[in-house]
């Protein structure tokens, strides 16, 4: 299976146009960054880059592997975000009329549990 750690590098390599300026943009060196390739082309049991002089251009086979790994990282940001979207969904505001003998004794007690969470 092709995990998503070299598929994120994989698309910094095609931004980038190059291993070597893949590794700088990832704090990485270019052998790790041309392993990683490498392991991932065996995956796919193809070649991803033609590699030139000036950097790297997709393959017809790149290109395949662009686009949905393009799609699946937009996917996992939706998904993200939905996410996040579950946990803020707790949140809000309440608004309590209550009259002043219970708003002064007994509100602070019933409230504290909310305010810390």
């Amino acid at each position: 299976m092709h995990d998503l750690y070299k598929l994120n590098i994989f698309e910094q390599v095609v931004r980038d146009g190059s291993f070597s300026r893949a590794g700088q943009s990832l704090l990485m060196t270019q052998s790790a960054i041309s392993q990683h390739m490498r392991d991932l082309e065996r995956s796919f049991g193809t070649s991803l880059f033609e590699r030139t002089s000036r950097g790297v251009n997709l393959t017809p086979a790149g290109e395949v592997v662009h686009t949905y790994t393009q799609q699946i990282l937009q996917l996992l940001r939706q998904a993200q975000h939905a996410i996040d979207n579950l946990a803020e969904s707790a949140r809000g505001e309440i608004l309590l009329g209550v009259t002043p003998g219970v708003g002064g004794y007994l509100l602070p007690d019933w409230i504290l549990p909310f305010q810390q969470n």
